[in-house]
Parts: C-alpha cells; structure tokens; sequence
C-alpha cells in the first residue's frame, strides 16, 4: 500500500527507489582510548529482501566511514548529523536521472529514504533518546525543532 500511494505523487513515467540506510559502530582499539568508527551502508527497497539479507549477493556497499571519538553529548550527535546529512545528500536534483525499464519505456527516478537499521544503542545515539530512559516525551509546540532533548 505504501508503495503504491506514493508512486501516485509522482508523474507519469517515474518510479521511487525506496533507499534503505544502517549503521555499524566499531571500536578501533584499546590503546587510543575512546576512538570508534562509524560505517555506513546503503542499498535500495526495489531489490527483493531476500536477495537483499543475502551476504553474498553484496545488495549493501558501504558509503561513508565516520571516524568519531565520543558521541556523547548534543555538539558531537550534530556533527555526526552534519556528517551523515553531507554523505546522503542528492548529487542531482530529484527526477533528474532516467532509468530504461524492462517494459521498454524510459523512466525518472526519485529517490526516498526509507529506513535505517541499526541495533538499539545506535537507534538512542541517532534519535538522541538516552538509552535507559523512556524514548517517548511530552513537549510543547516551543520545544519542536530543539536540538537539546528534554530532561525527565
């Protein structure tokens, strides 16, 4: 259904690549201390998920490799923001790629993210939710838009 009330937005002759994003935190070493590296990964939703879990299939490339010493606070979660934001930015506006089908007919594409994977203690780092501590908040309509998470 998803699918196909959002290909009704989009004129005649296009199609959506749904992209699908994950994240891997990986611990470097011991002996520099608290530094980690960040992967990230990228594949489309037009590939069948069965072929797409499929290591050997290779439907996931690593994009982006952020070298991060402590995500800890809000200053270094907007880095990483600023980050992830610059390696997901388009290269081209969206529709301005074309794609011939197997039905013949030529079509545009648009691209939308579509989801990101990750284990729970990425979810929190991404979504800026302390990990022990309940996920959802009450905030008023001054509070939208905030990049300091509410105490509580």
């Amino acid at each position: 259904d998803w699918w196909w009330k959002t290909q009704d937005k989009h004129p005649e002759h296009s199609t959506i690549v749904p992209i699908i994003c994950a994240s891997n935190k990986a611990h470097l070493t011991n002996f520099l201390g608290d530094k980690s590296i960040w992967l990230l990964y990228m594949t489309i939703g037009n590939i069948p998920k069965d072929i797409r879990s499929e290591h050997s299939t290779r439907a996931w490339i690593c994009i982006g490799l952020l070298l991060m010493i402590k995500i800890d606070n809000v200053e270094s979660r907007m880095q990483w923001y600023a980050a992830v934001h610059h390696i997901l930015r388009p290269p081209r506006a969206p529709g301005s790629w074309s794609i011939i089908c197997s039905d013949g007919f030529t079509y545009k594409y648009y691209l939308i993210l579509n989801g990101w994977v990750a284990d729970w203690p990425e979810q929190c780092t991404i979504t800026l939710v302390k990990q022990n501590r309940c996920p959802v908040y009450k905030v008023s309509t001054e509070e939208f838009g905030n990049p300091k998470p509410p105490d509580g």
